[in-house]
């Protein structure tokens, strides 16, 4: 599992600053060509393969935003914690997972199998569920986890189970954030926005 982490980590990283190295040499090129009409002198299937490479910047982005942003939320936590991603995956051996929603509940950590995300317990403080539904309201399409952590970062984890939910919550919320609550609506709202200010002054 390390790593897979490692390797998805070095991955996201790649992602993120191709495609940001791409992208401003495609918006730089754009201003040169549109507003001081600049010209490229390349044969035409050269100009084809840099308009690709160029494009992928974007596409590159957005890949990331998608796929590696919330993976790096987690790490974030990590950080936050003072852990290190060692102490956080101690104790796999003998971890009890969650079969359908692929979540694995280690000594010190919640890691999602699927994202490869890490969560230390006492990182969670908020935990809601986000039932997301389709045919006017009458059908639900798939039940989400919200997890807020302590740190501010968001995680979404997509097509829980709700038996499997209500069972992390009973065996699991003690080792959560001192200050933990589940469920959405004013009152929750509420103490998150508390919890945020009272974090923030005393930072």
């Amino acid at each position: 599992m390390l790593n897979k982490i490692i390797r998805k980590q070095k991955t996201a990283n790649f992602t993120k600053w191709a495609g940001i190295a791409l992208t401003c040499i495609f918006i730089v090129l754009i201003i040169s060509v549109n507003v001081f009409h600049f010209t490229i002198p390349a044969p035409d299937a050269v100009i084809v393969i840099l308009s690709c490479l160029l494009f992928a910047g974007p596409v590159l982005l957005i890949v990331y935003f998608v796929n590696y942003l919330p993976f790096e939320k987690s790490m974030k936590a990590i950080e936050k914690s003072g852990k290190s991603l060692d102490f956080c995956l101690s104790g796999l051996e003998n971890a009890e997972k969650m079969p359908k929603s692929k979540v694995i509940c280690a000594e010190q950590a919640l890691i999602f199998e699927r994202q490869k995300w890490v969560i230390p317990y006492d990182s969670v403080l908020w935990i809601y569920k986000q039932v997301v539904k389709g045919a006017y309201g009458l059908v639900t399409v798939e039940v989400n986890m919200i997890i807020v952590t302590a740190g501010g970062e968001k995680l979404k984890v997509t097509k829980v189970d709700d038996n499997e939910l209500l069972w992390l919550l009973h065996n699991y919320h003690t080792r959560f954030h001192r200050e933990f609550f589940f469920g959405y609506g004013s009152e929750q709202i509420k103490k998150y926005k508390e919890f945020k200010k009272r974090h923030q002054t005393n930072e």
